[in-house]
């Protein structure tokens, strides 16, 4: 099974999770892996963060066996539904990113699945509350749901050419080819205007420096593979230049380094990502840096 081996998928349990739920499905039956579907519930508005005042008082406990037994029931019927027999399934109570990323570490997953645009749930709220805080905890690859393409056909990894991204270039690839069947993968590298106005060179031999940059980087990183992937080099803002470019391909996959030092894997901590992510009519494959960040 290689570098896919358990795949944890979070949902809703709401509608518009069965997408989530069938993609991350799909995923782990094209790779040969268990999935583990997963569900946060929390306790009713009305309990506060205090409860009652009384502790681990009958109420409380009461009402999180309900909460508890109903949410495992609505679970197993939802991935039943779904295809997902062979998975196993799971309620926990308490904040989603931090339940998300324990059963993530306690079952070693290779991948975790969540809901890119889930309206009025907590993991709808992209890059501003749960997958934010998933993101800078968790030591898995985040696949962002949007789009049920499973095997994705074109695939879209922007790179700005450090050690980080290479390596977030490298895993996402990797993981990729656990999938059944094959697929299409461009690389671009954004130049930034400044960057063609260099004195000593034209803008032209700028563009021939990057592109010739760009095809060592992507030799150095994915080797073999690299033979049959385009490389692209645009010349713009970091946001509209991918944004652009994943329309230009039709890209149904987007893969993004994060949580690294400087360039494309800083811009989780800034702006860029979370407007990529937000933005991009695609799913997003999120690779954290394996020393963390």
């Amino acid at each position: 099974m290689g570098a896919l081996r358990r795949v944890l998928i979070a949902s809703s349990l709401t509608p518009a999770s069965d997408e989530v739920v069938a993609v991350g499905l799909a995923l782990a039956r094209a790779a040969g892996a268990q999935a583990h579907v997963i569900h946060v519930a929390s306790l009713p508005i009305l309990l506060g963060e205090g409860g009652f005042g009384f502790g681990e008082s009958t109420i409380e406990a009461d009402l999180e066996r309900l909460e508890r037994e109903g949410a495992e029931d609505r679970l197993r019927q939802q991935v039943e539904r779904l295809g997902g027999v062979d998975a196993a399934t799971s309620v926990e109570l308490g904040s989603p990113h931090r339940e998300i990323a324990r059963v993530a570490e306690e079952i070693v997953a290779d991948l975790v699945v969540v809901g890119a645009a889930e309206e009025g749930s907590a993991l709808g709220r992209l890059l501003g509350s749960t997958a934010d805080r998933l993101l800078r905890t968790s030591r898995s690859p985040i696949w962002l749901v949007r789009g049920s393409a499973v095997p994705p056909q074109q695939v879209l990894a922007p790179v700005d050419l450090s050690p980080l991204s290479a390596a977030a270039l490298a895993r996402g690839v990797e993981l990729l080819s656990a999938l059944e069947g094959a697929f299409r993968l461009t690389a671009l590298f954004v130049l930034s205007p400044l960057q063609r106005v260099a004195p000593q060179f034209s803008g032209e031999q700028v563009d021939r420096f990057a592109a010739e940059e760009l095809e060592r980087f992507v030799s150095a990183a994915i080797g073999p593979r690299a033979a049959s992937t385009v490389r692209t080099v645009r010349c713009g803002g970091p946001r509209e230049e991918i944004l652009s470019e994943v329309g230009e391909v039709a890209a149904d996959l987007l893969i993004l380094g994060t949580h690294g030092r400087g360039g494309l894997d800083r811009w989780v901590i800034g702006s860029v990502a979370a407007d990529v992510a937000r933005e991009a009519t695609c799913s997003v494959l999120l690779m954290p840096s394996q020393t963390g960040g």
